[in-house]
């Protein structure tokens, strides 16, 4: 995962257990964003809280909302991107 203490997500979603990090990304190409979706449980042998890339049947409606909430989140930043390049000219 990315050091998240010096390049820090612009935004996270947050549905039930699943959690959408949105995070941005700059290059010559121009400035991108990509999304790390996650889970959280409790592992019950040593009550710590983890988080996994795998997800169960029960948490499916879960990430397709909050991937859903992330596309939607990603859409806002692109478009105040647009429009901070517009200013700029």
């Amino acid at each position: 995962m990315t050091d998240q203490t010096s390049n820090p997500p612009v935004d996270r979603i947050k549905v039930g257990n699943i959690t959408a990090s949105i995070w941005r990304n700059e290059s010559d190409n121009g400035r991108w964003y990509s999304i790390v979706i996650e889970r959280t449980f409790k592992d019950e042998a040593t009550g710590d809280y983890k988080v996994s890339k795998s997800y169960r049947h029960g948490d499916l409606p879960f990430l397709g909302k909050a991937a859903a909430y992330a596309f939607d989140r990603v859409r806002e930043l692109k478009a105040a991107d647009r429009a901070e390049t517009r200013n700029a000219v």
